[in-house]
Order: structure tokens, then sequence, then C-alpha cells
């Protein structure tokens, strides 16, 4: 798998992921991460939490985007 289609991937699943959860909060979508992988390494910073080097950004306290 190359680069490209690799980013493109991760820019298509994120899409999914917005949409499938749409209308959730932040701690929402944290506690869905935490049960997801407890032992995985999680960065919190405002709008942004990094979730094992992928980025969900949030807008309002509602997701935006998924991706790097």
């Amino acid at each position: 798998m190359n680069l490209h289609h690799q980013d493109q991937l991760i820019a298509d699943m994120g899409n999914l992921i917005v949409k499938g959860i749409e209308g959730k909060s932040k701690k929402d979508v944290l506690f869905l991460l935490r049960q997801a992988k407890p032992e995985a390494f999680l960065v919190d910073e405002g709008d942004v939490v990094t979730f094992e080097n992928i980025a969900f950004k949030f807008e309002q306290d509602k997701l935006v985007a998924v991706g790097k």
C-alpha cells in the first residue's frame, strides 16, 4: 500500500466515522475511543484529540473531521 493510498483510506474512513457518530459530543467520542482501546496513547488538546496518531477534530463540541 503506498502512502497516497493510505492517506486516502484514512480520509475516507474519517468521513465515515464523522457521519456515523454525528451529534455525539466530544465527551462521548472520548468515551468511545477509550472503550475501543483503553491502553491507546490519547492526547486532548482542546479542539483536537490525537488517538494513536489519528487526529479527531472538533468544533463547538462536535466531531467535524478525522485524519492525520
